[in-house]
């Protein structure tokens, strides 16, 4: 009996570690339509010769980008095509960020010449669709129109398009589907995306930015960062999943508040109120969901700038009290150096202010009595570097061509929402998905009764 007892225990522990997809994981918001290459509809001669993608947060001033795409075909065949070209516009035509579902893409237009074709919005439930999304979903919504291919010659399509980031707490993630572009006949000629930001790129405000390059030379690609630029670049791409672009970065606009305060202070810089701003800034820009900051650069940043508004104004207590709070909150974890700091904080608001409920309830929170304070002292001995205007608001370069590629204007012109009407699948289409994560689960489980079965007749 007792050895049972140790088998059931030892498959609900198995049970609990099998992980089952998001579902398990922090709460997320959906990610946005991200938009990808076109795709053929069935077997085609046609030939994608080369495209390039702008995507261009600089056109907005929300955390919208604009995208712009061109794709220069060339058909290979003797005879001519006429084919439906299909766009992912993914998402949900009745869904909004109310009730967690997501919006298709806004503004799609698709033009050859001057010309802009009339598109229309069909479902999809291709089972196949899943490799075009890493798993995200096997439904996708597609932008469909008609396209002529005449034999032996080019044909160049663009399009564009509203993108929306997937935002959460102080990020946002960008994602292009490079995956929906191998429908095309032998591989894509030459890829680029190139993203473009209103500020000048760095840890800060694009965390991991190195590893790009890393990443994508390992698929066989290059990336390459040109100051406000991200450009990725493929030459003959048979684009899988692992080709999908997908970047995280600081929400734009938290990032460009922090530049607008380090401009703050450089003007002013005895001003503690224009530092206390500074702080506030790092702190919304680097503080991840759980409250902790992102890493030791946004810890010290925020460290410094709040020091030196207290270094101004060192007899204002709410000040010590907000350094505190986010201390604790924020970055009391990460070393001894932080835990330090905020001791002292703690003494020095005790001696300003003897009742503080703030001071007392943290001292509370981390085990210690007013008596266990050290005697309040200065800051650590530190260099404050004082911001300098080494990034910009308006880039100072000029943006990104291929110059093996048709011309096009890469700023893009905003056209305005192009209604697309709905086909709503019919009942032999209609949504269905299995539930891959019960699945495994289910065989996980079978697998393991019959090993404790097995185990359970030898110790007989």
């Amino acid at each position: 009996m007792k050895a049972f007892k140790k088998f059931v225990v030892l498959c609900l522990a198995i049970l609990f570690l099998i992980p089952l997809g998001a579902a398990l994981a922090d709460a997320a918001p959906p990610m946005n339509p991200p938009g990808g290459d076109v795709s053929p509809e069935g077997g085609t001669q046609v030939q994608m010769v080369a495209e390039q993608v702008t995507i261009d947060f600089r056109q907005y001033a929300n955390d919208d980008a604009a995208v712009s795409a061109w794709f220069l075909f060339h058909n290979t065949g003797d005879a001519d095509e006429h084919m439906k070209v299909r766009f992912p516009l993914n998402g949900d035509p009745q869904g909004n960020k109310a009730d967690n579902s997501v919006p298709l893409i806004e503004d799609f237009t698709a033009r050859i010449g001057g010309q802009q074709l009339a598109a229309r919005t069909v479902m999809d439930t291709d089972p196949n669709a899943e490799q075009f999304f890493l798993g995200w979903t096997t439904v996708i919504y597609w932008a469909v129109f008609d396209m002529d291919f005449p034999a032996g010659q080019d044909v160049k399509l663009t399009i564009s398009y509203t993108l929306h980031p997937t935002e959460q707490a102080n990020t946002a993630d960008v994602n292009y589907l490079l995956a929906t572009g191998a429908g095309w006949k032998g591989p894509i000629g030459m890829v680029d995306v190139i993203v473009l930001m209103p500020y000048i790129l760095n840890d800060y405000n694009f965390p991991g930015l190195g590893d790009y390059s890393q990443s994508d030379a390992r698929l066989g690609g290059m990336t390459t960062i040109l100051e406000n630029q991200v450009c990725l670049h493929y030459d003959n791409l048979e684009p899988t999943q692992e080709n999908n672009v997908s970047l995280w970065m600081i929400q734009p606009h938290l990032w460009q508040e922090v530049l607008r305060r380090r401009v703050q202070v450089i003007g002013t810089p005895d001003d503690p109120q224009a530092w206390l701003a500074l702080a506030r800034a790092y702190q919304a820009a680097g503080q991840e969901k759980h409250g902790m900051l992102i890493d030791d650069q946004y810890s010290f940043a925020y460290l410094q700038a709040f020091e030196r508004a207290l270094t101004l104004d060192p007899n204002d207590a709410s000040l010590h009290v907000e350094f505190a709070r986010g201390l604790y909150g924020a970055i009391y974890s990460q070393d001894s150096f932080f835990s330090d700091t905020l001791k002292n904080e703690l003494a020095t608001i005790m001696q300003l202010d003897p009742g503080n409920a703030d001071a007392i309830a943290i001292l509370g929170d981390i085990g210690m009595n007013s008596s266990d304070l050290p005697t309040p002292g200065p800051f650590p001995t530190r260099a404050i570097p004082t911001p300098t205007p080494d990034v910009y608001v308006t880039p100072m370069i000029t943006p990104f061509t291929v110059t093996a590629a048709p011309t096009l204007t890469l700023v893009p012109t905003i056209i305005p929402p192009t209604s697309l009407p709905v086909v709503q699948p019919t009942p032999e289409e209609g949504g269905k998905s299995t539930s891959t994560g019960l699945l495994i689960l289910a065989g996980l489980f079978l697998l393991c009764i019959g090993f404790g079965t097995g185990w359970l007749l030898r110790r007989k």
